[in-house]
């Protein structure tokens, strides 16, 4: 059963979805996750349904938010969600493609969003 979350709501319909019906977003405890030695000591956790998500902000970067699932991308609803849910609203962020000798995967069903400053716009 799918819970309305309380944070983020009103993004518009989408690709017909609705928006505001997602599972409930929980902070997860990082010291009780395998990765936790590959985190920052400022990343943040969260788990929405089937949905996890990292969240960083580094002084001079800003913010980076990493969204994946076991076994599927995240839908673009899903993505614009946790977006404007866990990072404040007027941080620019933007999914990029490096090329491709700068690519990395290291897991196959993962989005990775960074802030992108002002300037750089």
């Amino acid at each position: 059963m799918k819970r309305k979350s309380t944070i983020g709501t009103g993004l518009g319909k989408g690709h017909g979805s609705n928006t505001n019906n997602f599972p409930i977003i929980r902070e997860v405890d990082k010291d009780n996750v395998q990765i936790a030695n590959r985190l920052l000591p400022t990343s943040r956790l969260f788990k929405m349904g089937k949905v996890k998500v990292i969240v960083d902000q580094h002084p001079a970067h800003g913010y980076t938010m990493s969204v994946s699932c076991r076994d599927r991308y995240p839908t673009w609803d899903e993505v614009a969600h946790l977006r404007y849910a866990l990072i404040p609203d007027e941080a620019k962020m933007a999914m990029m493609l490096p090329s491709r000798e700068d690519y990395i995967n290291l897991h196959n069903f993962c989005f990775i969003l960074n802030e992108i400053k002002e300037e750089a716009i």
